[in-house]
């Protein structure tokens, strides 16, 4: 029986995640999260601080031979950005601290995503495994990173553990709730006039599958994975039917309000002159 711990069980993904591997009569999940579970699944769940010492002190307990890390994902709509950003970088201290002092564990697979190479205008339009990004050091990157610093100086001084990093495009679905499935959901979508920036996603149910595959075949090192190819912002928006609205600066964009059987746009002051018509 292979025993495996899932952090993160209480997203889309992490329940998805569950489903899938509680279904095989030789794996044992047991489930973690500071949040209730989105999705129904019957392994037992045990909520706890995911950056306090209750989750070493789980893992412990549960000797999982698996551990499956998932708060590299976007959580910031499940516990807000400022909890978010605490449990990526105390979490992975807490539990591969707790990774260290375990015996059982043998593989250990960590959702990241390619927000650590940043963004710039001189990016390469894709970005292998090898690359390095020269973007901005923002909040988010700047967590990723010492996540997967924290990763690699594990599996240094762990030879017998095998580590899995899969750095994974930006999650799109209509289950998954994130930053991007929120923005490109929205009936009317904002943009930069004059901009069309280019964008590699991966499908929900894809990077669901993504992680089991890794669990089915412990391969170390760190793994790109996304959709082959690229779409530009505006073909993106032809095929989910959406308008775009076009602005010329940069400004918080505006708020839908359902105050009638079609709603209405506000615009945030001093923004009233930059926007333009939506479009197709």
């Amino acid at each position: 029986m292979r025993r495996i711990l899932v952090t993160g069980a209480g997203t889309w993904t992490g329940g998805r995640l569950i489903q899938r591997l509680e279904g095989r009569p030789d794996v044992q999940v047991r489930a973690v999260d500071d949040v209730e579970p989105r999705l129904a699944f019957t392994s037992p769940f045990r909520r706890v601080g995911l950056d306090r010492p209750e989750l070493a002190r789980h893992l412990l307990e549960s000797r999982p031979e698996t551990v499956i890390h998932l708060l590299g994902l976007d959580r910031g709509a499940a516990v807000g950005g400022s909890r978010a950003h605490e449990e990526l970088v105390l979490g992975a201290q807490a539990l591969f601290g707790a990774i260290g002092r375990c015996d059982t564990i043998r593989h250990v697979v960590v959702a990241s995503d390619v927000a650590v190479y940043g963004s710039g205008p001189r990016h390469p339009s894709v970005f292998t495994e090898e690359s390095t990004g020269h973007g901005g050091r923002g909040r988010s990157r700047r967590d990723l990173l010492d996540m997967e610093q924290f990763v690699a100086e594990m599996a240094q001084h762990h030879p017998d553990i095998t580590f899995t990093v899969l750095r994974f495009a930006g999650l799109f679905g209509p289950n998954v709730d994130n930053t991007l499935s929120r923005y490109l959901r929205l009936p009317v979508v904002p943009t930069l006039l004059g901009f069309d920036p280019r964008l590699q996603v991966v499908f929900e149910e894809d990077a669901v599958g993504a992680l089991a595959h890794a669990f089915d075949r412990p391969v170390p090192g760190t793994y790109n994975v996304a959709a082959p190819g690229q779409l530009y912002l505006s073909r993106i928006l032809r095929l989910g039917r959406r308008g775009a609205w076009p602005a010329a600066t940069w400004c918080s964009p505006p708020t839908w309000s359902p105050s009638s059987g079609t709603g209405w746009w506000w615009t945030p002051p001093g923004c009233a002159a930059t926007w333009g018509s939506p479009r197709a």
